[in-house]
C-alpha cells in the first residue's frame, strides 16, 4: 500500500480562504442521500419528468476546479487513488478539512460540481448524455432513512422528487433484470449486493433506487450512452 505522501498546511489553508468563481458554468438544482454520519457528499441528484420520459442530473463535486495541478494534495490524492472506508472511520484521498466541506455537497453551501445530464426515454433506454460546468447549492441533505421516511409523507416538499426516483429506478431495475441483472437481493436475512457479497449496512428502499440511478451515470461516463 501506498504511504501518505506529505501535504504543504498552506495549501489547506489557501483552499479554504480562496473564493470559488462561477464564470461559465449554468446553475443547477439537486440533492444529496448518503449514510447517517456521511460528511463527504461527492454526489447529488436531480430528476425532471419529460412528456415521453425523464432527464436525470448526477452533480459531482468537481475537485478538479479546487485542487490545483501539481500541489501536494493532487500529488497525495494520486498516491491513494480512493478514499479508504474502515470499520470506525474513512481516510479520504483528501484532508478532512477539505473533503467534508469545501469538496462536500453540503445542504445550503454553494459548490461547484461536473454534472452529467441523462436524458431516458419513457422505457428508461438512454436517449442522450451531456456533461456540463454548473454550480448547485444542495437544497437537502437526506440520510437513507429520512430519504425512506419522506416517501411516505405526501406533505414534504421532496415527495414527489423521491418518488420520481423510485419510479425511473424501477424502470432502470426492469430493463436490467430484462437482460439477466439480479441486483440487490436479501437470502436467509442477510443483504447481498449484486455479485452476492455481504453488505453490512442497513439496505434501505432508497438506497437500492440510488445504486439503480448510478448505473446510467457510469454508462454516460464510459461513452456507452447515446450522444
Amino acid at each position: 500500500m501506498a504511504k501518505a505522501l506529505p501535504i504543504i498546511r498552506s495549501e489547506i489553508e489557501q483552499l479554504l480562504d480562496n473564493n470559488i468563481s462561477l464564470t461559465n458554468r449554468e446553475a443547477v438544482l439537486g440533492f444529496t442521500i448518503d449514510g447517517e454520519t456521511s460528511k463527504d457528499l461527492d454526489d447529488a441528484l436531480w430528476i425532471e419528468p419529460k412528456q415521453s420520459g425523464a432527464v436525470v442530473s448526477v452533480h459531482i463535486s468537481d475537485v478538479s476546479a479546487i485542487i490545483q495541478p501539481g500541489s501536494s494534495l493532487e500529488a497525495n490524492a494520486l498516491s491513494q487513488v480512493e478514499t479508504r472506508y474502515l470499520a470506525t472511520k474513512n481516510k479520504p484521498m483528501f484532508p478532512h478539512e477539505l473533503s467534508e466541506d469545501k469538496l462536500s455537497l453540503l445542504e445550503d453551501k454553494l459548490r461547484l460540481t461536473v454534472t452529467i445530464r441523462i436524458t431516458l426515454d419513457e422505457s428508461a433506454n438512454i436517449k442522450n448524455t451531456s456533461l456540463h460546468l454548473a454550480h448547485l447549492t444542495s437544497l437537502q441533505r437526506f440520510s437513507y432513512s429520512a430519504a425512506d421516511a419522506t416517501l411516505h409523507d405526501p406533505s414534504s416538499p421532496f415527495f414527489q422528487m423521491l418518488r420520481y426516483c423510485e419510479l425511473w429506478a424501477q424502470k432502470l431495475a426492469w430493463k436490467r433484470q430484462d437482460v439477466g441483472a439480479i441486483g440487490l437481493s436479501r437470502v436467509g436475512g442477510v443483504n447481498l449486493d449484486e455479485e452476492g457479497r455481504i453488505l453490512t449496512t442497513p439496505m434501505y428502499h432508497l438506497s437500492s433506487s440510488l445504486e439503480t440511478l448510478a448505473i446510467p451515470k457510469r454508462l454516460a461516463m464510459r461513452g456507452k450512452g447515446g450522444q
